[in-house]
């Protein structure tokens, strides 16, 4: 599987590490593949130098060491661009099979694919047994 994480659950994984998003990363880095727009990658390292400065350097270093495959900006941008749903449009043209966020409002979205998924469901459905 193809799976996109937005931006505020790869910058919860990174910077906030627990058993749960360690285990969701190391299932993810085994036994799929993560996608990431390169817009996602552009806003977490903006959020890293604007609430965390601290930690730039080592989310830089995380980010070069993770195996991911980076996904262009659109030319021209889409309709949902510029709606905080740059993540999901990317999801959608690129034909990701899972795309997980924590935005209600988008996990409540009637489409069939991507499968749009919180966290937690992430964990339960595929990695919990």
């Amino acid at each position: 599987m193809r799976i996109l994480l937005d931006t505020t659950v790869l910058l919860s994984v990174l910077l906030f590490p627990s058993e749960q998003a360690d285990g969701m990363m190391r299932y993810i880095f085994e036994e799929h593949h993560l996608v990431l727009p390169v817009q996602a990658e552009e806003e977490l390292s903006a959020a890293v130098r604007r609430s965390f400065p601290s930690k730039t350097g080592v989310i830089e270093r995380m980010l070069s060491d993770m195996s991911f495959e980076l996904l262009p900006r659109p030319e021209p941008p889409g309709a949902l661009e510029g709606a905080g749903s740059a993540a999901l449009e990317a999801a959608l043209r690129e034909g990701v099979d899972v795309f997980v966020t924590d935005d209600p409002e988008l996990q409540a979205l009637p489409i069939e694919r991507p499968e749009i998924l919180s966290p937690a469901e992430f964990l339960r459905r595929y990695v919990i047994h």
